[in-house]
């Protein structure tokens, strides 16, 4: 495990091609978080999930429950035909906060209908590193609550 938690730190390094000529922003740095959460839940790698998500992680599910770290990280992974892809995505980035708002089109299986989600997620920097600290979602044509 181990093992392939360097790989995947590895590989959010290693970005882009000018890794190591240009400093990546701090846009780069969440938007690449963003995929590597959905690619560690697809395949149940808890040990990237609990590394992205701050001790002080909160989400709010489509349903209105709200669960914790410890309840995501308890969470069961989902099939293995299930789909999660990422569009229109938006980084805000002040200072030590960021927020993303995206659509996460999931699909349970090949040839289901997909639905979409409408996300928010929020960021925080502490001493250089950035955690995800609150997440809220909605299935579309839901509403965000204020």
């Amino acid at each position: 495990m181990r093992k392939h938690c360097l790989a995947i730190v590895w590989g959010l390094a290693m970005i882009g091609s000018h890794a190591l000529a240009q400093p990546k922003s701090d846009e780069d740095v969440i938007t690449a978080m963003e995929q590597t959460w959905v690619r560690a839940t697809a395949v149940g790698d808890k040990e990237t999930v609990r590394e992205l998500l701050d001790d002080s992680y909160i989400e709010r599910t489509p349903t209105g429950a709200t669960r914790t770290k410890e309840d995501v990280l308890q969470a069961p992974p989902p099939s293995m035909t299930s789909t999660q892809d990422l569009d229109d995505l938006i980084v805000v980035v002040r200072g030590d906060t960021a927020s993303v708002t995206g659509t996460n089109r999931y699909r349970a299986a090949p040839g289901v209908t997909p639905v979409d989600y409408v996300f928010v997620d929020a960021f925080q920097k502490r001493e250089g590193v950035w955690r995800i600290v609150r997440s809220q979602m909605a299935r579309r044509g839901g509403e965000l609550s204020k």
